[in-house]
């Protein structure tokens, strides 16, 4: 995890501090001079996880990404199973001064500036700005989530602000339902470089609206449960980039709706020779029998969405 240095008043006594916030649940206030620990406060509920907080020397406030995860989460959980908060931490004080409820069960990394704004991208497309009390001050369809750190920089005396988006990979979409829900798609959703500034005129390029993948049933495909189920365990090397329970969140093709699997040829040749330039790794080491095992296991995952 990121760590913010920062200067603060405690105890009325200037220190010279870091803020960590690991995956421990907890904003961690620890004196850079000693290495000693000062405060360890939990968040609440929820974790610091993947993207990176960001401190404000002007509110003195630490602005967090916190995720909420369920103990038991698998493919099929509801998309409500997992959520996410924008939490302002005052360190100094030890609490939350606020926290807002974001989309999904991850947030985007935070940028804080010195005209009292707080920027973050979230899950379901929407570039925003917060005031630094809370108040949503700012909204932007990106057409992706924008969920890299922003940055803030200056050309001459005008302000930009900037942030990448595109379809989300590793964890954000792996989660089964819980990643699928906003329709985000590798193959249909750009990557871009956005950029901002008060005077801006462009608009945002076409783009396809989000759309939640469907398995595609084959009555005429009999699936054969013992294969189904080992094709289960096989899975496990695909599900980082394809979700759990082959449901995509966008890191990759959802397999339940394509028809790649359908071939054996094809689908061998996919899977053994990769798509390096797509980011589809080989996986030369993999029997016909788990290949088989893999189709059937699909097969049975699109049955099960596609039934009424």
């Amino acid at each position: 995890q990121e760590m913010s240095l920062a200067t603060l008043d405690i105890g009325g006594q200037s220190r010279r501090v870091i803020l960590h916030a690991p995956r421990d649940g907890n904003l961690h206030v620890i004196d850079r001079e000693s290495g000693k620990a000062l405060s360890v406060n939990s968040l609440g509920e929820g974790s610091h996880l993947l993207f990176s907080q960001s401190f404000s020397p002007k509110s003195g406030l630490v602005y967090l990404p916190v995720s909420v995860l369920p103990d038991s989460l698998d493919a099929d959980s509801p998309s409500s199973a997992a959520r996410n908060l924008l939490v302002a931490w005052n360190p100094a004080k030890q609490r939350a001064e606020w926290a807002i409820p974001t989309a999904g069960a991850f947030g985007g990394s935070v940028l804080s500036t010195a005209g009292d704004l707080v920027f973050q991208g979230q899950l379901d497309g929407y570039f925003v700005g917060f005031t630094s009390e809370g108040r949503k001050a700012w909204a932007f369809f990106a057409g992706a989530p924008a969920l890299a750190a922003p940055i803030s920089y200056a050309v001459g005396n005008k302000q930009f602000l900037a942030v990448l988006a595109g379809p989300p990979s590793g964890m954000p979409a792996s989660l089964g339902k819980v990643s699928a829900q906003f329709g985000w798609d590798s193959r249909t959703h750009p990557r871009r470089l956005l950029a901002f500034t008060l005077d801006g005129q462009a608009a945002l390029p076409p783009t396809p609206a989000p759309a939640v993948a469907k398995g595609v049933d084959v009555p005429e495909f009999a699936i054969d449960e013992a294969l189904a189920k080992e094709g289960a365990q096989v899975f496990a090397k695909c599900q980082w980039c394809h979700g759990a329970g082959a449901i995509a969140g966008g890191g990759a093709p959802d397999l339940r709706a394509s028809g790649v699997p359908m071939n054996p040829a094809a689908f061998a040749a996919a899977v053994r020779d990769g798509n390096e330039v797509r980011g589809m790794p080989k996986f030369a080491e993999i029997t016909d029998r788990e290949l088989s095992a893999l189709r059937h296991y699909l097969r049975a995952r699109a049955r099960a969405s596609a039934a009424p």
